[in-house]
Formats: C-alpha cells, structure tokens, sequence
C-alpha cells in the first residue's frame, strides 16, 4: 500500500518549478524578466543564465518586466468614436483616450473605448451639474415660477409679473 503514495510524491516532485519574483520560466529554467519597454530576443539556457532583451519598436510598448517574446501594439484613439488621444504611446506604456468636448466615457478604467453625446438640457430645464469626458450631463426641470428658454441653461429665470399678467 505504500508504493502508491510513493509514486505520488515522485510525480508530484517533478512537477515545474517555481521560478523566484523577477524570473519566469521556460524549458524547466528561470530566467530574469526583461524590463519594461523591451522583450526577450533570446530565453536564458541551462548554459547562459542571461536572457537577452530586445526594445519595443515604434508603435508597441511594453508596460511591465516580463519574459515574452512580443511588444503589444498601442492603441489608436477612433476619432469615429469620440475619442481625442491625451498621451502618445511610448515604449512602455499605451495610448491613452479621452472623449472629445461634448461626450463622456462609457467604460471603466483609466481609457477610454467609446464616448456617448452627453445629455443636452432642454428649455425648462437647466444643468445641476455639468458633465465631464467621464460623467453624463444631469438636468433638473425648472421650479415652479421660473423658465429657461434656450438649450443648456446654466440657471432658470423668474417669471415677471405686470400686474394680473406674468411674462418672459
């Protein structure tokens, strides 16, 4: 009955190893991470502790060590969409997105993917507080006694009162 457990710690032995914080793994070996903005042109061997890495060229980043052999390709803002670019990529990080003037973020994170039109405040309303390229436009409806005749009021307006009459 013994045997059994035997054989399970054998294979259980064998199983990868478990490369330390900074190294990842390939073929049973634990090479360094290359550092942001570049990648692995060459994996380290049994012979050659050093992985040899490479830049990320123009137009892909990378934006954490690592021990892949591809730099990601930067996204581009779809001005379609209505998206301005903020930051540029560089070789270690991503493009960044905002909504252009008018829109707001849809999503979560810190880039954005897709605008929406913000709210447009119809007259008899006013704007309680002003969207931003993260937060939709909330209109509130005027009071009662006042107006707003344009689209996008900041404020509504009192009615006049002339005697029995009340005017705009």
């Amino acid at each position: 009955m013994k045997l059994p457990y035997i054989l399970l710690w054998v294979i259980s032995a064998s199983v990868a190893e478990i490369c330390p914080r900074g190294e990842y793994q390939i073929n049973d070996v634990c090479c360094p991470m290359c550092p942001k903005g570049t990648v692995v042109k060459i994996h380290c061997t049994l012979q050659s502790s050093s992985s040899v890495c490479i830049p990320c060229v123009d137009g892909t980043y990378m934006d954490h060590p690592n021990g892949v052999t591809k730099c990601l390709k930067c996204r581009e803002c779809d001005t379609g969409a209505g998206l301005l670019e903020i930051n540029k990529c560089t070789y270690t990080s991503d493009t960044q997105c905002e909504c252009k003037p008018g829109y707001y973020c849809a999503g979560e994170g810190s880039s954005c993917d897709l605008c929406i039109p913000q709210t447009t405040c119809n007259p008899g309303q006013y704007i309680k507080k002003q969207g931003t390229s993260r937060a939709d436009n909330v209109c509130e409806k005027c009071p009662d006694g006042h107006y707003s005749s344009g689209n996008m009021s900041k404020a509504c307006t009192p009615w006049t009162k002339y005697g029995a009459f009340i005017v705009k």
